[in-house]
């Protein structure tokens, strides 16, 4: 961009508008006396002092974007392109930049400012803070990428640190993220594993009714049996009785042993899911299924 459409788009801009505080009138007669002097400076070729002019005036107005873009200009001008091509993204983004501005020649001026410097896409982890050569760039995720100076740069984030050389119109990707960052632990592996170790706790609960109603009845065999003549007749209530004991007696014990075995399954099978680790270093996998017996189920598989 020449120096000529560099006047064209400072005379464009507008000043300060409405009534004010005589503290204000100062500020604004400053401001005013700041742009004029740019504008003449840059008239006589001297982009260096429509710099100063104009950073004279962003102390004394920060965030007006006419002051942010007549910067800009003025930064371009004298290879300042770093502090331009920042001043210009204010610019760009300010609510307040006047619509009628020649965004064709601003377009033209960004990526002229692009090519000149490097660019930095750095990802961490959330809400960590990311520094650039020792200056505080912001929390991940960033918004944009950290515009830079063309050639080496330390980045760093939560104690890692890594250099990177970045040359001019380059983006440069930076992960500083750590290696489990964002990984979600329910996986469908976990997910399983915690499903087996609820069936473990109501297989054993199971159990443990098994175990009481097997000492039971157990117990009403014994009584029956006490009685000698219980089973004289075969036909008789009482030895109907004993048998009906024995039987429910043995079916619970069945019953207990199966959910013993059950639960003592599933519940190696969620901690082999749960902890994957310990086994993974050995290669290992875990294949587990419930097949159904003519009494109860049976976990089968391999680990």
């Amino acid at each position: 961009m020449n120096s000529n459409t560099w006047i064209a788009m400072a005379v464009a801009v507008g000043m300060w508008a409405g009534p004010a505080s005589a503290e204000e009138d100062v500020v604004r007669a400053t401001s005013e006396a700041r742009f004029r002097e740019g504008l003449a400076a840059i008239k006589e070729g001297n982009c260096e002092q429509a710099r100063v002019n104009f950073l004279q005036m962003l102390s004394l107005e920060p965030g007006n974007p006419n002051v942010l873009l007549n910067l800009a200009i003025s930064e371009q001008c004298t290879k300042h392109s770093l502090e331009a091509l920042r001043h210009l993204k204010e610019f760009r983004v300010n609510p307040k930049a006047d619509q009628t501005t020649d965004h064709t020649k601003i377009q033209e001026l960004y990526a002229d400012l692009w090519k000149a410097t490097g660019h930095l896409k750095i990802s961490a982890d959330q809400d960590a803070a990311i520094g650039v050569d020792g200056e505080a760039s912001g929390r991940a995720p960033l918004a944009d990428v950290v515009d830079v100076q063309p050639g080496n740069h330390l980045v760093a984030s939560k104690g890692r640190t890594v250099r990177v050389t970045v040359a001019a119109g380059e983006t440069k990707e930076v992960n500083l993220a750590s290696q489990d960052s964002g990984k979600n632990y329910w996986t469908p592996e976990h997910l399983t594993g915690v499903s087996l170790g609820a069936a473990a706790v109501v297989a054993a609960g199971l159990g443990i009714g098994f175990l009481a109603a097997h000492n039971s009845r157990a117990s009403g065999a014994n009584g029956a049996a006490a009685d000698s003549n219980a089973c004289r007749d075969l036909t008789s209530p009482a030895c109907q009785s004993y048998h009906s004991a024995v039987d429910s007696a043995k079916n619970a014990k069945t019953g207990e042993i199966v959910s013993f075995v059950a639960a003592g399954a599933l519940a190696v099978g969620a901690v082999v899911l749960l902890v994957p680790w310990q086994f993974k270093k050995e290669g290992a996998r875990v294949r587990a299924r419930l097949v159904p017996t003519g009494q109860g189920v049976l976990l089968d598989g391999a680990f």
